[in-house]
């Protein structure tokens, strides 16, 4: 006949087979219980801790926000979500997520929190920052310019070359509809309405030459290749242009009407 299990042994072994450390504290943040995978998140065993206090293992650098969140989380009973540097026994700082809640248990007040390690989330975040700093460096260096959309026709971001072609500053190009800017005469317009509806619906686009007017007047013709892009969980439209002025031979201040 198979032996019943203890119910506070099952408990314990669920507890135990969750891959984040489960703590219980009293209300003044001093260690009452930790899972077994507290020695791997702090390197002590769960008897070294009981009684210790939370706070004199975090980064004084996240001291004071975090004793603020702690306190919230006592006075208000709600859950709270916060991130700190952890220190370890072999004084290495590690970074760690906690959610909290206090709740009352046995008339006493009890914090039940699950901490996890999230180093390796950091170091996807830093990579990612990174590639990013990286990509706006490159982004500003190219020879030619380039223009990103939404679907809306809203300009998302353009580079340097693109700002010494038109002459606009950021605040009168960033977060406009292409259809706003007065670069464009008529017949650019009837133009790019075209194309742009082409390539909301998917469609492969040839290169395409349009003129256009700086700010200060000046008369540029332009090379554009456009196509739909990734740019992390969003579709977007690439525009990139080329100045072509001089292969057209044409006077570059010859100002039409709009």
């Amino acid at each position: 006949m198979r032996e019943k299990k203890n119910p506070k042994k099952k408990i314990e072994e669920i507890i135990n087979g969750i891959p984040d450390a489960i703590i219980e504290f009293d209300s003044d943040w001093n260690f009452v219980y930790l899972s077994h995978l507290s020695l791997d998140l702090f390197g002590f065993h769960s008897n070294e801790l009981v009684g210790l206090n939370l706070l004199k293992f975090i980064h004084p650098e996240d001291l004071l926000k975090i004793q603020s969140d702690m306190k919230f989380a006592v006075f208000s009973r709600t859950i709270i979500n916060v991130e700190f540097r952890l220190r370890k026994k072999n004084m290495v700082y590690l970074p760690v997520s906690m959610k909290a809640v206090c709740k009352k248990f046995k008339d006493k007040d009890r914090i039940f929190a699950v901490i996890r390690d999230i180093t390796n989330q950091k170091i996807a975040e830093k990579k990612l920052i990174e590639s990013e700093e990286k990509f706006h460096i490159l982004f500003e260096l190219l020879p030619f310019g380039i223009i990103l959309l939404n679907f809306k026709g809203v300009i998302l971001e353009y580079n340097y070359k693109t700002l010494e072609l038109f002459e606009y500053s950021k605040d009168e190009f960033i977060g406009k509809s292409y259809l706003e800017l007065q670069a464009f005469p008529m017949k650019t317009r009837v133009i790019l309405k075209k194309k742009f509806g082409e390539i909301k619906k998917g469609q492969k686009i040839e290169p395409f030459e349009i003129q256009i007017y700086s700010k200060n007047g000046k008369s540029i013709w332009l090379n554009v290749i456009a196509s739909l892009v990734r740019l992390q969980d969003q579709i977007i439209i690439q525009v990139l242009i080329q100045d072509i002025t001089k292969y057209k031979g044409i006077n570059t201040f010859e100002i039409s009407s709009y």
